[in-house]
């Protein structure tokens, strides 16, 4: 039998990471223009990476990075 919807929510949940400022510069690092934003990006709050980026969170049994509980 499958998991209710409410189940798979809270399954996936525990594997959700919250992507801090820190991983969002160490993320931001694999791309080309960091080097020219390095210094703006640094001066960022976590809301303008959420913004920029569209994600909030990282599932990390799919890989796939989300933007989570509206968040």
């Amino acid at each position: 039998m499958g998991l209710s919807s409410g189940k798979k929510n809270r399954k996936r949940g525990n594997r959700m990471k919250k992507y801090t400022k820190k991983l969002f510069l160490d993320y931001a690092s694999a791309f080309d223009y960091y080097d020219e934003m390095k210094e703006t990006m640094q001066s960022w709050s976590l809301k303008d990476f959420h913004k920029f980026y569209g994600f909030t969170h990282k599932d990390w049994g799919s890989g796939e990075e989300i933007k989570y509980r509206g968040v």
